[in-house]
């Protein structure tokens, strides 16, 4: 059954509220991405600042060279987590704008049908966001920044972790002399 008459103008709407939908979610996740960005470049740029600094803070107390490495093996591995996060991160930005993509793209074809009723739209609307059977590419990137979110979450946390540890190694020698 062909789009007309009182249907038309609720089609336009549904498609108008779930692009626009779409395009909130899209600029909130991006101002996400931005934070978890920042936070980990200032991470590694801490935990950097630290190994640099280590040797000249703690080397009037003639520490063995692997009483130092043991010191700094905290921060030396936050720092390459956190630089490794950075590249996970790129790499969801870029799986969320194919996603993105990909369900504007599924939206819009659906719009522009010309055989789509008001029921079959919705059913269209339905499946886009949830990733129904008929849609394997959407399904595919859901999963794949779903993954890439449980990983980024674990490295973003795992950096702060080991920075807090690195701080505690090194507060911990303090305390001893």
């Amino acid at each position: 059954m062909a789009v007309e008459g009182e249907n038309f103008p609720i089609l336009r709407e549904a498609i108008r509220v779930t692009a626009d939908s779409l395009s909130r979610a899209r600029t909130i996740a991006g101002e996400e991405q931005k934070t978890i960005d920042t936070t980990l470049t200032w991470m590694a740029g801490l935990m950097g600042a630290g190994l640099m600094g280590l040797p000249a803070a703690l080397g009037s107390w003639s520490l063995s060279g692997r009483a130092l490495g043991l010191l700094a093996l905290p921060w030396l591995i936050g720092f390459l987590v956190a630089v490794a996060a950075r590249l996970v991160a790129m790499w969801k930005r870029t799986v969320d704008g194919q996603l993105f993509v990909a369900k504007w793209d599924a939206l819009q074809t659906a719009a522009l049908n010309p055989t789509v009723d008001a029921e079959q739209l919705r059913s269209i609307l339905t499946s886009v966001m949830r990733g129904g059977p008929e849609h394997p590419r959407l399904i595919e990137l859901q999963r794949e920044g779903a993954t890439l979110n449980r990983i980024l979450t674990w490295m973003f946390y795992s950096v702060h972790g080991l920075f807090a540890l690195g701080i505690l190694f090194v507060f911990g020698r303090l305390w001893k002399c």
